[in-house]
């Protein structure tokens, strides 16, 4: 992770230092350039590797429709979400993968209209869920909770007009929103974990 970290630095104030010695910004803008360079090299590196997994996987376009439909959902609902960068960055992928797996199997209408069912209890129960690295107060998460439960009628009804249309793309819409309650399960269950853990750690102690 360090030697990452490093490359990703070099990288950055390589492309800063140049930007400086063309007059481009200023010496005591650096930081706040150095902030905007690292989160697009991180999300062109996610994009590019989501890419791969789909051209790998032949499913590039079912891929980025439940990509979408997931990306839009975990903004406002959160779920689990990893400590360091590449913890993220390995999540994300695992995550795109199990989307093209998903994607290539076809199940019975009925167990696609359950899923999605059970899918949207999970989602209205337990988002938004929070983290460490970004906790929410009472009023955001108040927001977020309208916002989730917007995308996810809005989601409903474009998998209820693709399957009254007999369109196949229902399947990919589907998927998108079943990852997203699966990493609202697992962020719960690692929330519980930790807090097991801690309980257990601090009877050891006492």
């Amino acid at each position: 992770i360090g030697m990452q970290n490093n490359m990703l630095n070099r990288i950055i104030m390589s492309i800063l230092n140049f930007l400086i010695k063309e007059n481009e910004i200023k010496q005591e803008e650096i930081d706040i350039y150095y902030f905007g360079l690292e989160c697009i090299i991180l999300k062109v590196v996610h994009y590019i590797s989501y890419i791969i997994i789909g051209v790998i996987m032949g499913n590039v376009l079912e891929m980025l429709i439940s990509a979408c439909i997931f990306k839009v959902l975990r903004t406002h609902a959160g779920g689990y979400h990893a400590k360091t960068r590449i913890g993220c960055y390995i999540f994300s992928c695992v995550m795109i993968f199990m989307l093209c797996i998903s994607n290539r199997m076809v199940f019975s209408m009925a167990s696609y209209v359950i899923a999605t069912i059970i899918s949207d209890i999970i989602i209205i129960i337990l988002a938004p869920m929070d983290n460490s690295n970004n906790v929410l107060d009472d009023k955001e998460k108040k927001l977020h909770k309208q916002k989730t439960l917007k995308i996810l009628v809005l989601s409903n009804i474009i998998i209820g007009l693709l399957i009254y249309q007999n369109n196949v793309i229902f399947r990919y819409c589907v998927c998108g929103v079943v990852l997203t309650a699966f990493a609202l399960v697992l962020g719960l269950y690692n929330r519980n974990y930790k807090l097991i853990t801690k309980k257990n750690i601090g009877e050891i102690q006492g």
